[in-house]
C-alpha cells in the first residue's frame, strides 16, 4: 500500500492532462527547482504511474500523522 503525499489541484497547471487529474492523489514528488515565475516546480506521480510537472500551488499536501 502506498502512502498518499497529497492531492493535485489544477490551479496553475492548466493543460488537458492536469485538468483530467484534478482532485487525484499523488504518491511521489521530486523537486526540480523553480519555474519562470519563481514558484517551486515538482514532478509528481499518480497511482497509475503517470508523472506530470506541477507547481507548488497545485499541490495540497496530506498532513502527516503524529
Amino acid at each position: 500500500m502506498e502512502i498518499v503525499l497529497g492531492v493535485f489541484s489544477a490551479v496553475s497547471t492548466r493543460d488537458g492532462e492536469a485538468r483530467r487529474r484534478h482532485g487525484q492523489p499523488f504518491f511521489e514528488a521530486n523537486e526540480l527547482g523553480v519555474d519562470a515565475r519563481g514558484e517551486r516546480l515538482f514532478e509528481i506521480r499518480f497511482a497509475d504511474g503517470l508523472w506530470i510537472l506541477a507547481v507548488e500551488s497545485d499541490l495540497d499536501p496530506v498532513p502527516c500523522p503524529r
